[in-house]
């Protein structure tokens, strides 16, 4: 079957439309394939990856490699019936000779192909990460991760990475797209300050995208995401027969639109977000109210974000760390819910 796309741009415009052939990877066989795994960067790896680039002073570049998923090879013998529209001689078959987008196996022999091509060019993988690499000529430096086929990557030695080493070689490999210096990367925008060495990440447009999609596009402003003293109980969730599937399928919406807000660009929703999540499976409306109320701040702030600053040399070291606890306020255990930043 086709599946179809839409790619959108930093404002929400339609970048890309996209057709891509599937199989029903569920109708697979276990002897079919075998790993199927493969690793993604995390959100928390690529904050640092611009955390470093800011202090070490490298530019961050976007690079985009194309259909991922078709060009490994496959070690089982798969056959693939066409879609209607497509046919084939009298006796004929299609056999797959590389993976296809739907196969089981179609990520990890990507992530396969890919990494032993960057271990192949001399990058070392940073430990306990199989996504981030690093390679070193001299003072050049390119510290790369890659979430399926986005890659990120930071480096002071413009020439090396488009010519002489990384995107020319690895071009001949992939079929590839430089987008050049870094301004949209999984749906956040990057905004590169290279003489003040600073960059900022926000995520606006998914910010808006979220209100249209909860109504909340006109909704007035509030100045915090959750009122002072506010305690989400238990004793507010209804009760197990009552419980309104709609309702909490809502909820649990709304809940997790939030969280990878708060996973990238926003941590100022930590608490709020946390606090809500504790009640997916058996929301009231007292917790709606508090789902509500987030999005309601979200209005007000949609253009915040997180920046980066170069530290001065006397205090690029130090790490600084905030801890609180509200000594055991919790209604529901008496357990004390403390909060960490570092």
């Amino acid at each position: 079957m086709f599946q179809y796309k839409l790619k959108t741009g930093p404002n929400g415009e339609t970048v890309k439309c996209k057709a891509r052939l599937c199989t029903c990877g569920d109708l697979q066989f276990e002897s079919e394939y075998g790993e199927t795994f493969a690793p993604t960067s995390w959100f928390s790896v690529i904050q640092l990856i611009v955390a470093i680039a800011v202090q070490a002073g490298l530019t961050l570049y976007h690079f985009d490699i194309k259909g991922v998923f078709l060009c490994a090879p496959i070690d089982r013998e798969i056959y693939l019936k066409l879609p209607p529209g497509y046919s084939l001689p009298p006796g004929k078959t299609a056999r797959l000779r590389k993976s296809l987008f739907g196969l089981k196996q179609a990520p990890s022999a990507f992530h396969g192909l890919f990494e032993t091509w960057l271990l192949k060019y001399c990058f070392k993988p940073i430990r306990g990460d199989r996504v981030t690499f690093l390679y070193r000529e001299g003072t050049s430096v390119i510290l790369l991760s890659i979430y399926v086929d986005d890659g990120i990557a930071a480096c002071n030695n413009k020439e090396l990475y488009q010519q002489l080493l990384f995107l020319t070689d690895l071009g001949k490999d992939f079929k590839l797209s430089d987008q050049g210096p870094v301004n949209w990367y999984l749906g956040v925008s990057v905004k590169q300050d290279l003489t003040n060495k600073r960059t900022t990440l926000s995520q606006e447009q998914y910010v808006k995208d979220v209100l249209e999609l909860f109504g909340m596009t006109g909704a007035t402003p509030v100045s915090t995401p959750m009122e002072a003293n506010t305690h989400l109980t238990s004793a507010d969730c209804p009760p197990p027969h009552k419980v309104d599937k709609q309702f909490k399928r809502e909820y649990q919406r709304i809940v997790g639109s939030l969280m990878y807000l708060l996973c990238f660009t926003r941590p100022d929703l930590a608490f709020s977000v946390n606090q809500c999540s504790r009640f997916m499976s058996n929301p009231g409306p007292l917790h709606m109210a508090a789902a509500h109320s987030i999005l309601w701040y979200l209005a007000g702030t949609a253009h915040h974000g997180i920046t980066y600053e170069a530290q001065p040399k006397s205090r690029e070291n130090l790490l600084w760390g905030f801890a609180d606890t509200d000594h055991a306020e919790d209604p529901d255990t008496r357990l004390e819910r403390v909060s960490q930043a570092t």
